[in-house]
């Protein structure tokens, strides 16, 4: 779930930079070359129906949840990957996510 001030913030951003598609792309970048902090605040939000928004996204967070040692910031990094993957695959992500193996 997106809160109001914070899709209103991602729209502005998105508008400012050429479309939430530009975001994702810098955010799958930043990710690639191991900056999931900044990545992480680029993926997005902008675009909540767009599927091409939310595939970027849900690597970015993969991606993040991979390289993080707490099981809270594990479990909250795949979460945000498993959203995504919802409007991608609709809701049986929450499932795969949660019985799939530990890497």
């Amino acid at each position: 779930m997106i809160w109001p001030r914070c899709a209103a913030l991602a729209a502005e951003l998105a508008a400012l930079s050429g479309g939430a598609q530009v975001l994702a792309d810098r955010a799958l970048e930043l990710s690639r070359a191991g900056e999931h902090r900044l990545a992480c605040h680029l993926a997005g939000d902008a675009a909540p129906e767009d599927r091409a928004v939310h595939t970027a996204r849900a690597e970015v967070y993969a991606l993040r949840a991979a390289h993080e040692r707490s099981t809270m910031s594990i479990g909250i990094f795949s979460w945000a990957e498993a959203e995504s993957r919802d409007v991608l695959t609709g809701p049986d992500a929450m499932t795969e996510l949660a019985t799939r193996p530990a890497t």
